[in-house]
């Protein structure tokens, strides 16, 4: 519902919403929910540039999946991590964790995120071959 918030054009809606998903998951005590919601929750904040909240969110789910050994979630927490890195303009180191992240995803059959994890690597290759920090897109 969030993301579909953001797409209509609600993006403040959206990340209303997105925390109050994230919050009733995290209430639940049921840590493959939480990585589930977190998994299609960031992107609400990524797409509305708030990287401090998106921050957080990537860091808890990282930190769940692999407490967990939820695998799906460890690579998809770490392409959103390189995801967000991207966007913050760190192109060159983030590219590849990127990439390897995505070659795990692939491997592991977790394809759900993947066409938004390219469309991050491909800003990635575009910043790191300019060298142009405002290449980056929000």
């Amino acid at each position: 519902m969030a993301r579909n918030l953001w797409l209509q054009g609600f993006p403040e809606q959206a990340e209303e919403r997105a925390r109050n998903v994230i919050e009733s998951a995290a209430k639940t005590d049921r840590p493959a929910a939480l990585a589930v919601v977190l998994g299609w929750a960031i992107s609400v904040f990524l797409w509305n540039g708030n990287w401090d909240q998106a921050q957080e969110h990537i860091d808890t789910l990282v930190h769940q999946a692999e407490t967990k050994s939820l695998g799906p979630f460890i690579a998809a927490g770490r392409a959103r991590r390189g995801e967000l890195a991207i966007l913050r303009g760190d192109a060159r180191r983030d590219v590849e964790d990127l990439r390897s992240s995505l070659a795990a995803v692939h491997t592991i059959g977790y394809e759900l995120l993947t066409t938004e994890f390219n469309i991050s690597l491909a800003r990635g290759f575009e910043v790191d071959r300019s060298g142009d920090r405002s290449a980056r897109c929000r």
